[in-house]
């Protein structure tokens, strides 16, 4: 279909922008780096969940272990190829890498509830789930 544009594995296909394939969570997952612009950016989506998968180097919820450690290794190869590189995952906070070669956060974690407990919407109560509770 003239439509339908299937990308190869290291093709640019919008100017700065760079399909890489990284199997393993799916068959044909892609992982995205954006160049170009200020601060180059990688999209790792499912591929890279969160910061717990980039440390460990195992994923959850996966078709294919082994692809999924391969996948994640060229995703710290792209993260790494130029200094101040952001990270963006599938399911956590922006990253970048500190000094030491470690991820950081960028940005606050902040999660709550918002609930409304009389009849009037200016009052509402806000429930911090951010927060940890020990």
């Amino acid at each position: 279909h003239p439509r339908l544009h299937l990308l190869e594995d290291g093709e640019e296909f919008l100017p700065g922008l760079t399909a890489h394939l990284c199997p393993g969570h799916t068959p044909g997952c892609l992982v995205y780096r954006l160049t170009g612009n200020e601060v180059p950016v990688v999209f790792s989506g499912d591929a890279a969940k969160n910061r717990a998968e980039l440390l460990s180097m195992k994923t959850d919820m996966t078709m294919d272990a082994a692809a999924s450690r391969a996948s994640l290794e060229r995703i710290w190869s792209l993260w790494r190829q130029e200094p101040g590189t952001l990270l963006i995952p599938g399911h956590d906070l922006t990253m970048r890498l500190d000094a030491a070669g470690r991820p950081e956060y960028v940005g606050q974690r902040r999660a709550s509830i918002a609930a409304w407990f009389s009849e009037e919407l200016e009052v509402m109560q806000e429930f911090d789930l951010s927060a940890p509770r020990f």
